[in-house]
């Protein structure tokens, strides 16, 4: 089983947006979705933004989050200790790349990611695409559970 720790954008866009192109559910068999406290904050801070249409999506992903059970929350005990979301999620994964992975959309973080050569998934083209163990490859139904 993989841990997939989702950043604030990853998880605005997949709780919002339907990806016609894959079924999360497939993802999830053999899977858990992560979210760490750092990214939780952001995104309740995002539920009062000024922009209406972020406040809406966030406060949405919000409560996807919260009332699904598709999505174990960890606590600050689990978590690493700062502030920062980006560098909670690098050192998530740090802490075991062989059965963890980061899903964002964040540019800057994915280089990060392939610079340490750190397992990822991220959405192209409304697919979702991962790179586990040096290869990246489009997931559709068929290939979800073969991480």
């Amino acid at each position: 089983m993989v841990s997939i720790a989702c950043d604030t954008d990853f998880l605005i866009k997949i709780t919002n947006d339907p990806l016609p192109k894959f079924d999360a559910s497939l993802l999830l068999n053999e899977n858990e979705l992560v979210i760490i406290p750092q990214v939780l904050r952001e995104i309740s801070g995002l539920e009062s933004s000024k922009s209406q249409t972020t406040s809406r999506r966030a406060r949405l992903a919000k409560r996807v989050m919260t009332e699904r059970k598709i999505f174990k929350m960890l606590n600050e005990h689990e978590a690493v200790a700062t502030s920062d979301a980006d560098n909670a999620l690098l050192e998530f994964v740090k802490g075991s790349p062989d059965t963890r992975a980061i899903a964002t959309m964040d540019g800057s973080l994915l280089k990060r990611l392939e610079k340490m050569g750190l397992p990822y998934l991220t959405l192209s083209n409304g697919k979702m695409l991962a790179r586990f163990k040096q290869r990246a490859r489009y997931l559709t139904a068929n290939k979800a559970n073969n991480l």
